[in-house]
Protein backbone atom coordinates (compact mmCIF):
# COMPACT_ATOMS: atom_id res chain seq x y z
CA UNK A 1 0.00 0.00 0.00
CA UNK A 2 1.18 3.51 -0.72
CA UNK A 3 -0.05 6.46 1.32
CA UNK A 4 -0.73 9.61 -0.60
CA UNK A 5 -1.79 12.95 0.86
CA UNK A 6 -4.27 14.77 -1.33
CA UNK A 7 -4.94 18.23 0.02
CA UNK A 8 -8.64 18.71 0.46
CA UNK A 9 -9.30 14.98 0.35
CA UNK A 10 -7.34 13.72 3.31
CA UNK A 11 -4.94 10.84 3.63
CA UNK A 12 -5.99 7.80 1.65
CA UNK A 13 -4.40 4.48 0.91
CA UNK A 14 -4.17 3.57 -2.75
CA UNK A 15 -3.95 -0.12 -3.44
CA UNK A 16 -1.39 -0.99 -6.10
CA UNK A 17 -0.98 -4.27 -7.89
CA UNK A 18 2.45 -5.70 -8.49
CA UNK A 19 1.58 -6.71 -12.04
CA UNK A 20 3.91 -7.93 -14.74
CA UNK A 21 5.83 -5.67 -17.08
CA UNK A 22 3.50 -6.76 -19.88
CA UNK A 23 0.46 -5.85 -17.80
CA UNK A 24 1.78 -2.41 -16.99
CA UNK A 25 2.56 -1.76 -20.65
CA UNK A 26 -1.11 -2.31 -21.54
CA UNK A 27 -1.98 0.84 -19.64
CA UNK A 28 -2.15 3.77 -22.02
CA UNK A 29 -1.00 7.34 -21.53
CA UNK A 30 -3.91 9.33 -20.14
CA UNK A 31 -5.02 12.91 -20.72
CA UNK A 32 -7.98 14.10 -18.65
CA UNK A 33 -9.98 17.05 -20.00
CA UNK A 34 -11.83 19.12 -17.40
CA UNK A 35 -14.25 21.92 -18.22
CA UNK A 36 -12.97 24.29 -15.53
CA UNK A 37 -10.28 24.61 -12.91
CA UNK A 38 -12.56 24.28 -9.88
CA UNK A 39 -11.91 21.63 -7.25
CA UNK A 40 -15.23 20.18 -6.15
CA UNK A 41 -16.52 16.61 -5.72
CA UNK A 42 -16.14 15.40 -9.32
CA UNK A 43 -12.64 16.85 -9.56
CA UNK A 44 -11.65 15.28 -6.24
CA UNK A 45 -12.68 11.85 -7.51
CA UNK A 46 -10.91 12.38 -10.84
CA UNK A 47 -7.68 13.46 -9.17
CA UNK A 48 -7.69 10.42 -6.90
CA UNK A 49 -7.99 8.21 -9.96
CA UNK A 50 -5.25 10.05 -11.84
CA UNK A 51 -2.88 9.68 -8.90
CA UNK A 52 -3.72 5.98 -8.76
CA UNK A 53 -3.06 5.73 -12.50
CA UNK A 54 0.39 7.18 -11.90
CA UNK A 55 1.03 4.55 -9.26
CA UNK A 56 0.01 1.90 -11.78
CA UNK A 57 2.55 3.19 -14.33
CA UNK A 58 0.41 5.47 -16.49
CA UNK A 59 1.77 8.74 -17.77
CA UNK A 60 -0.93 11.16 -16.70
CA UNK A 61 -1.71 14.69 -17.87
CA UNK A 62 -4.61 17.02 -17.29
CA UNK A 63 -6.06 19.78 -19.48
CA UNK A 64 -8.14 22.53 -17.91
CA UNK A 65 -8.33 26.24 -17.28
CA UNK A 66 -6.44 27.65 -14.31
CA UNK A 67 -7.76 27.17 -10.81
CA UNK A 68 -7.39 25.14 -7.61
CA UNK A 69 -7.50 21.85 -9.55
CA UNK A 70 -4.27 22.79 -11.34
CA UNK A 71 -2.54 23.47 -8.02
CA UNK A 72 -3.62 20.09 -6.73
CA UNK A 73 -2.55 18.27 -9.90
CA UNK A 74 0.88 19.89 -10.03
CA UNK A 75 1.46 18.99 -6.38
CA UNK A 76 1.35 15.37 -7.51
CA UNK A 77 3.59 15.80 -10.52
CA UNK A 78 0.75 15.75 -13.04
CA UNK A 79 1.54 17.78 -16.13
CA UNK A 80 -0.97 20.52 -16.88
CA UNK A 81 -2.07 21.69 -20.33
CA UNK A 82 -3.82 25.04 -20.35
CA UNK A 83 -7.11 25.29 -22.26
CA UNK A 84 -9.94 27.84 -21.99
CA UNK A 85 -12.81 27.33 -19.57
CA UNK A 86 -15.42 25.17 -21.31
CA UNK A 87 -18.37 26.22 -19.16
CA UNK A 88 -20.95 28.67 -20.45
CA UNK A 89 -19.75 32.16 -19.45
CA UNK A 90 -21.90 34.10 -17.00
CA UNK A 91 -22.98 36.73 -19.52
CA UNK A 92 -25.97 37.50 -21.68
CA UNK A 93 -26.64 34.52 -23.94
CA UNK A 94 -26.03 36.51 -27.12
CA UNK A 95 -22.47 37.12 -25.87
CA UNK A 96 -21.94 33.89 -23.96
CA UNK A 97 -22.60 31.46 -26.84
CA UNK A 98 -20.11 32.98 -29.33
CA UNK A 99 -17.53 33.27 -26.56
CA UNK A 100 -17.99 29.64 -25.58
CA UNK A 101 -17.76 28.58 -29.23
CA UNK A 102 -14.44 30.37 -29.55
CA UNK A 103 -13.19 28.74 -26.36
CA UNK A 104 -14.19 25.27 -27.55
CA UNK A 105 -12.44 25.72 -30.90
CA UNK A 106 -9.33 27.03 -29.15
CA UNK A 107 -9.36 24.08 -26.74
CA UNK A 108 -9.85 21.64 -29.61
CA UNK A 109 -6.85 23.03 -31.47
CA UNK A 110 -4.69 22.75 -28.35
CA UNK A 111 -5.81 19.19 -27.64
CA UNK A 112 -5.28 18.00 -31.22
CA UNK A 113 -1.72 19.32 -31.06
CA UNK A 114 -1.00 17.81 -27.63
CA UNK A 115 -2.68 14.41 -27.71
CA UNK A 116 -0.31 11.55 -28.45
CA UNK A 117 -1.13 8.61 -30.70
CA UNK A 118 -3.45 6.21 -28.87
CA UNK A 119 -3.46 8.37 -25.72
CA UNK A 120 -6.69 7.86 -23.80
CA UNK A 121 -8.73 11.03 -23.47
CA UNK A 122 -10.85 11.11 -20.31
CA UNK A 123 -13.65 13.64 -20.64
CA UNK A 124 -14.54 14.61 -17.08
CA UNK A 125 -18.17 15.68 -16.89
CA UNK A 126 -20.77 16.81 -19.37
CA UNK A 127 -19.45 20.35 -19.97
CA UNK A 128 -16.15 19.00 -21.29
CA UNK A 129 -18.00 17.01 -23.97
CA UNK A 130 -18.04 20.18 -26.08
CA UNK A 131 -14.55 19.35 -27.41
CA UNK A 132 -15.15 15.68 -28.25
CA UNK A 133 -15.86 16.16 -31.96
CA UNK A 134 -12.73 18.25 -32.38
CA UNK A 135 -10.45 15.41 -31.25
CA UNK A 136 -8.65 13.24 -33.74
CA UNK A 137 -10.76 10.28 -34.77
CA UNK A 138 -8.18 7.78 -33.59
CA UNK A 139 -8.18 9.16 -30.04
CA UNK A 140 -9.97 6.75 -27.67
CA UNK A 141 -12.51 8.61 -25.53
CA UNK A 142 -13.66 7.66 -22.06
CA UNK A 143 -16.46 9.78 -20.65
CA UNK A 144 -16.33 10.06 -16.85
CA UNK A 145 -20.00 10.75 -16.14
CA UNK A 146 -20.78 12.37 -12.78
CA UNK A 147 -24.18 13.89 -13.59
CA UNK A 148 -27.76 12.81 -14.06
CA UNK A 149 -28.39 14.98 -17.10
CA UNK A 150 -31.73 16.76 -16.79
CA UNK A 151 -31.26 20.12 -18.51
CA UNK A 152 -32.34 20.11 -22.16
CA UNK A 153 -29.17 21.81 -23.41
CA UNK A 154 -26.99 19.24 -21.68
CA UNK A 155 -29.11 16.37 -23.00
CA UNK A 156 -28.58 17.73 -26.52
CA UNK A 157 -24.84 17.95 -25.92
CA UNK A 158 -24.72 14.39 -24.63
CA UNK A 159 -26.72 13.09 -27.61
CA UNK A 160 -24.46 14.89 -30.07
CA UNK A 161 -21.34 13.39 -28.48
CA UNK A 162 -22.66 9.87 -27.81
CA UNK A 163 -21.29 8.16 -30.91
CA UNK A 164 -17.84 9.58 -30.24
CA UNK A 165 -17.60 7.98 -26.77
CA UNK A 166 -15.89 4.58 -26.68
CA UNK A 167 -16.94 3.86 -23.11
CA UNK A 168 -18.47 5.75 -20.22
CA UNK A 169 -17.82 5.30 -16.53
CA UNK A 170 -20.92 6.37 -14.58
CA UNK A 171 -20.82 7.03 -10.83
CA UNK A 172 -24.25 5.41 -10.32
CA UNK A 173 -26.91 3.50 -12.19
CA UNK A 174 -28.98 6.68 -12.20
CA UNK A 175 -26.24 8.29 -14.29
CA UNK A 176 -25.71 5.19 -16.41
CA UNK A 177 -29.38 4.91 -17.40
CA UNK A 178 -29.35 8.02 -19.58
CA UNK A 179 -26.17 6.93 -21.34
CA UNK A 180 -27.40 3.44 -22.07
CA UNK A 181 -30.52 4.82 -23.75
CA UNK A 182 -28.07 6.43 -26.21
CA UNK A 183 -26.36 3.07 -26.77
CA UNK A 184 -23.18 4.25 -25.05
CA UNK A 185 -21.20 1.37 -23.60
CA UNK A 186 -21.34 2.19 -19.89
CA UNK A 187 -19.99 0.70 -16.69
CA UNK A 188 -21.08 1.83 -13.24
CA UNK A 189 -18.23 2.58 -10.83
CA UNK A 190 -19.56 4.01 -7.60
CA UNK A 191 -17.61 6.74 -5.85
CA UNK A 192 -15.60 5.52 -2.90
CA UNK A 193 -14.34 6.98 0.33
CA UNK A 194 -11.94 6.08 3.07
CA UNK A 195 -13.35 3.29 5.21
CA UNK A 196 -12.46 2.20 8.74
CA UNK A 197 -12.62 5.76 10.04
CA UNK A 198 -13.56 6.54 13.62
CA UNK A 199 -17.26 7.18 13.93
CA UNK A 200 -18.75 10.47 15.07
CA UNK A 201 -19.46 10.70 18.78
CA UNK A 202 -22.38 13.04 19.43
CA UNK A 203 -22.02 15.56 22.20
CA UNK A 204 -25.33 15.30 24.01
CA UNK A 205 -24.57 18.41 26.05
CA UNK A 206 -24.28 20.68 22.99
CA UNK A 207 -26.97 21.82 20.54
CA UNK A 208 -27.32 19.50 17.51
CA UNK A 209 -25.69 20.70 14.30
CA UNK A 210 -27.33 20.12 10.94
CA UNK A 211 -24.87 20.36 8.05
CA UNK A 212 -24.94 20.62 4.28
CA UNK A 213 -21.93 20.64 1.96
CA UNK A 214 -21.58 21.60 -1.69
CA UNK A 215 -21.18 24.57 -3.96
CA UNK A 216 -23.69 27.31 -3.24
CA UNK A 217 -25.77 26.91 -6.36
CA UNK A 218 -29.59 26.74 -6.65
CA UNK A 219 -29.92 23.07 -7.57
CA UNK A 220 -28.01 22.01 -4.45
CA UNK A 221 -31.04 23.18 -2.48
CA UNK A 222 -29.51 25.15 0.38
CA UNK A 223 -32.57 27.44 0.22
CA UNK A 224 -34.84 24.43 0.75
CA UNK A 225 -32.85 23.40 3.82
CA UNK A 226 -33.07 26.94 5.24
CA UNK A 227 -36.85 26.84 4.92
CA UNK A 228 -36.89 23.40 6.55
CA UNK A 229 -34.56 24.54 9.33
CA UNK A 230 -36.95 27.36 10.20
CA UNK A 231 -39.69 24.73 10.66
CA UNK A 232 -37.77 22.47 13.05
CA UNK A 233 -39.35 21.73 16.42
CA UNK A 234 -35.83 21.67 17.87
CA UNK A 235 -35.29 25.42 18.03
CA UNK A 236 -31.87 25.04 19.63
CA UNK A 237 -30.33 23.30 16.59
CA UNK A 238 -27.55 24.98 14.64
CA UNK A 239 -27.00 24.90 10.86
CA UNK A 240 -23.66 24.90 9.05
CA UNK A 241 -23.53 25.51 5.31
CA UNK A 242 -20.20 24.43 3.85
CA UNK A 243 -19.17 25.22 0.28
CA UNK A 244 -17.69 27.85 -1.96
CA UNK A 245 -19.49 30.01 -4.50
CA UNK A 246 -18.73 30.30 -8.20
CA UNK A 247 -18.88 33.75 -9.76
CA UNK A 248 -22.02 32.86 -11.72
CA UNK A 249 -23.82 31.94 -8.48
CA UNK A 250 -22.78 34.94 -6.40
CA UNK A 251 -26.35 36.28 -6.48
CA UNK A 252 -27.62 32.98 -5.06
CA UNK A 253 -25.14 33.21 -2.21
CA UNK A 254 -26.43 36.68 -1.45
CA UNK A 255 -30.04 35.46 -1.58
CA UNK A 256 -29.25 32.73 0.95
CA UNK A 257 -27.93 35.29 3.44
CA UNK A 258 -30.99 37.47 2.88
CA UNK A 259 -33.15 34.39 3.48
CA UNK A 260 -31.35 33.71 6.77
CA UNK A 261 -32.14 37.24 7.95
CA UNK A 262 -35.74 37.07 6.73
CA UNK A 263 -36.29 33.84 8.67
CA UNK A 264 -34.67 35.26 11.80
CA UNK A 265 -31.93 32.61 11.82
CA UNK A 266 -28.77 34.71 11.87
CA UNK A 267 -27.74 33.49 15.34
CA UNK A 268 -28.16 29.84 14.38
CA UNK A 269 -26.73 29.62 10.83
CA UNK A 270 -23.06 29.69 9.86
CA UNK A 271 -21.65 29.91 6.33
CA UNK A 272 -18.30 28.12 6.33
CA UNK A 273 -17.21 28.69 2.74
CA UNK A 274 -14.97 26.17 0.99
CA UNK A 275 -13.11 23.85 3.33
CA UNK A 276 -10.18 21.62 2.52
CA UNK A 277 -11.13 19.28 5.39
CA UNK A 278 -14.81 18.41 4.75
CA UNK A 279 -14.82 15.17 6.72
CA UNK A 280 -13.22 16.84 9.74
CA UNK A 281 -15.93 19.50 9.62
CA UNK A 282 -18.65 16.86 9.36
CA UNK A 283 -17.39 15.21 12.54
CA UNK A 284 -19.05 17.94 14.58
CA UNK A 285 -22.38 17.55 12.80
CA UNK A 286 -25.36 15.59 14.10
CA UNK A 287 -27.05 15.06 10.71
CA UNK A 288 -25.83 15.62 7.16
CA UNK A 289 -28.34 16.83 4.58
CA UNK A 290 -28.37 16.58 0.79
CA UNK A 291 -31.25 18.83 -0.29
CA UNK A 292 -30.64 18.83 -4.06
CA UNK A 293 -33.61 19.77 -6.22
CA UNK A 294 -32.12 18.00 -9.26
CA UNK A 295 -30.79 14.44 -8.91
CA UNK A 296 -27.14 14.08 -7.97
CA UNK A 297 -25.15 11.40 -9.71
CA UNK A 298 -23.02 10.10 -6.89
CA UNK A 299 -22.98 12.55 -3.97
CA UNK A 300 -19.54 12.18 -2.44
CA UNK A 301 -20.48 14.15 0.66
CA UNK A 302 -23.25 11.71 1.56
CA UNK A 303 -20.88 8.76 1.18
CA UNK A 304 -18.27 10.50 3.31
CA UNK A 305 -20.91 11.17 5.97
CA UNK A 306 -21.90 7.50 5.97
CA UNK A 307 -18.26 6.49 6.39
CA UNK A 308 -18.06 8.21 9.79
CA UNK A 309 -21.49 7.07 10.94
CA UNK A 310 -23.20 10.40 10.36
CA UNK A 311 -26.91 9.96 9.54
CA UNK A 312 -27.96 11.42 6.18
CA UNK A 313 -31.26 13.00 5.16
CA UNK A 314 -31.39 13.26 1.38
CA UNK A 315 -33.67 14.14 -1.49
CA UNK A 316 -35.17 10.96 -2.89
CA UNK A 317 -33.56 10.89 -6.31
CA UNK A 318 -30.25 10.22 -8.03
CA UNK A 319 -27.39 7.97 -7.02
CA UNK A 320 -27.84 8.28 -3.25
CA UNK A 321 -31.02 6.19 -3.45
CA UNK A 322 -28.90 3.24 -4.59
CA UNK A 323 -26.67 3.17 -1.51
CA UNK A 324 -28.23 4.99 1.46
CA UNK A 325 -30.40 2.15 2.75
CA UNK A 326 -30.75 2.26 6.52
CA UNK A 327 -28.09 4.92 6.95
CA UNK A 328 -30.60 7.75 6.72
CA UNK A 329 -33.89 9.02 5.41
CA UNK A 330 -35.11 9.94 1.92
CA UNK A 331 -37.57 12.79 1.39
CA UNK A 332 -39.36 14.37 -1.54
CA UNK A 333 -37.09 16.85 -3.37
CA UNK A 334 -37.83 20.50 -2.69
CA UNK A 335 -40.41 19.90 0.06
CA UNK A 336 -39.19 21.81 3.10
CA UNK A 337 -41.88 20.50 5.47
CA UNK A 338 -41.00 16.87 4.72
CA UNK A 339 -37.29 17.61 5.12
CA UNK A 340 -37.92 19.25 8.50
CA UNK A 341 -40.05 16.32 9.66
CA UNK A 342 -37.30 13.81 8.78
CA UNK A 343 -34.63 15.84 10.58
CA UNK A 344 -36.82 16.24 13.67
CA UNK A 345 -37.57 12.51 13.72
CA UNK A 346 -33.87 11.69 13.97
CA UNK A 347 -33.14 14.44 16.50
CA UNK A 348 -36.04 13.25 18.67
CA UNK A 349 -34.95 9.59 18.69
CA UNK A 350 -31.47 8.63 19.94
CA UNK A 351 -32.25 5.05 18.92
CA UNK A 352 -33.02 6.09 15.32
CA UNK A 353 -29.84 8.21 15.20
CA UNK A 354 -27.77 5.30 16.53
CA UNK A 355 -29.24 2.84 14.00
CA UNK A 356 -28.53 5.15 11.05
CA UNK A 357 -25.03 5.76 12.41
CA UNK A 358 -24.36 2.04 12.71
CA UNK A 359 -25.62 1.20 9.24
CA UNK A 360 -23.57 3.77 7.32
CA UNK A 361 -20.12 2.17 7.61
CA UNK A 362 -21.66 -1.31 7.31
CA UNK A 363 -23.34 -0.48 3.99
CA UNK A 364 -20.17 1.03 2.52
CA UNK A 365 -18.18 -2.00 3.59
CA UNK A 366 -20.77 -4.42 2.19
CA UNK A 367 -20.75 -2.55 -1.15
CA UNK A 368 -16.96 -2.20 -1.03
CA UNK A 369 -17.19 1.53 -1.67
CA UNK A 370 -13.60 2.28 -0.71
CA UNK A 371 -11.23 4.67 -2.44
CA UNK A 372 -9.01 1.76 -3.32
CA UNK A 373 -11.80 -0.30 -4.90
CA UNK A 374 -13.19 2.66 -6.83
CA UNK A 375 -9.83 3.67 -8.29
CA UNK A 376 -8.87 0.08 -9.10
CA UNK A 377 -12.21 -0.50 -10.86
CA UNK A 378 -11.87 2.73 -12.83
CA UNK A 379 -8.35 1.84 -13.95
CA UNK A 380 -9.41 -1.68 -14.87
CA UNK A 381 -12.01 -0.16 -17.19
CA UNK A 382 -9.26 1.85 -18.87
CA UNK A 383 -7.01 -1.19 -19.06
CA UNK A 384 -9.64 -3.47 -20.56
CA UNK A 385 -11.49 -1.05 -22.81
CA UNK A 386 -8.51 0.42 -24.61
CA UNK A 387 -6.22 -2.50 -25.25
CA UNK A 388 -4.96 -2.18 -28.83
CA UNK A 389 -6.84 -5.28 -29.92
CA UNK A 390 -10.18 -4.01 -28.53
CA UNK A 391 -10.33 -0.47 -29.84
CA UNK A 392 -11.25 -0.18 -33.49
CA UNK A 393 -8.85 1.99 -35.41
CA UNK A 394 -10.63 5.01 -36.84
CA UNK A 395 -9.92 6.34 -40.25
Amino acid sequence: MIRVMLEGIGTHEFATREGTDAEVRTLKPVLAVVAGGIYSGAERVLLRDLVSAQLRGCRVRIASSDGPLVTQARAHGIEHISIPDLRLPDRRLVIALPLLTWRVIHAGIVLRSKLRLREICIINGVNALTVVRLLRRRTPVLYFAHDVVVRSDRRMLLRSAANRIDIAVAVSDAVAAGLRTLNVRTETVYNGTQLSLARVDPDCDSPPIIGIAGLLTPWKGQHVLLDAFALLKNTGAQLEIMGGTLAKDSEYGTRLRVQVDRLGLRARVRFLGHRDDPVDVMRRWTIAVSASTDPEGGPLVAIEAMSIGLPVVSSNHGGITEILGGAGELVAPGVAAELAEAIDAILDSPAKWAEHSRRGPEILKDLNLSVEAQSAHFLDVIDSAFRSDQVATRT
